[in-house]
């Protein structure tokens, strides 16, 4: 329990639509491919993403928001966040002394803000999401139970044969406070040899 749920919580952080869910259906609470919780949306048509698409949607952010409530971090594959280093990689500069190399930005300083790249592992596995890079703030996405007395609940279902099972049960919603302040970039090409920085 304590591995399986925090990653089934975070797939529906990161996958989830809203649902009223039905008598013989759950509700489910909404997340990054919610429609209203990110006004700023971008299709990248299967083409890399570059800095500039990065430097637009920032600057639409602030153009919606100001510079108090700009987004601070960036969350994508493993793969976009190489290919988000690719784009300043030719930049650096080696000496004959040095004996360690470090092939990855962590973060970029922008004219809206600084933001940290923060690779997700799960982007890579799950559908669609490999190609989508998120730039928003943490702490603007909260978790919340429904009432004060509901929240993770364990219990075991009836016996059947030798084998006893359990269940895991978690009554919460999501909220997602200023959705201006957040940006989605959608079908970034996945393709190493689109990103010539990449290697």
């Amino acid at each position: 329990m304590e591995h399986t749920a925090p990653v089934r919580f975070e797939i529906a952080l990161i996958l989830g639509n809203r649902d009223q869910g039905s008598g013989v259906a759950p509700s489910l609470m909404g997340g990054l491919r919610q429609p209203s919780f990110i006004t700023t949306r971008t299709n990248i048509a299967s083409a890399p993403l570059t800095s500039t698409d990065l430097m637009n949607g920032l600057q639409t952010v602030n153009n919606l928001v100001g510079s108090t409530l700009m987004p601070d971090t960036i969350v994508c594959s493993p793969f976009m966040a190489r290919a988000i280093s690719s784009w300043y990689n030719e930049t650096r500069q080696s000496t004959m002394s040095d004996t360690k190399a470090n092939v990855k930005w962590t973060e970029i300083e922008t004219w809206f803000g600084t933001v940290k790249v923060v690779p997700h592992y799960l982007f890579t596995s799950l559908p669609n999401q490999n190609g989508r890079v998120y730039v928003l703030n943490p702490d603007d996405i909260k978790r919340r139970p429904y009432a004060s007395s509901t929240g993770w609940n364990t219990g075991e279902y009836a016996v059947q044969g030798w084998h006893s099972r359990g269940y895991l049960r978690g009554d919460f919603t999501s909220i997602w406070q200023r959705a201006d302040a957040r940006i989605e970039f959608r079908n970034c090409s996945t393709t190493a040899s689109d990103y010539s920085g990449i290697d």
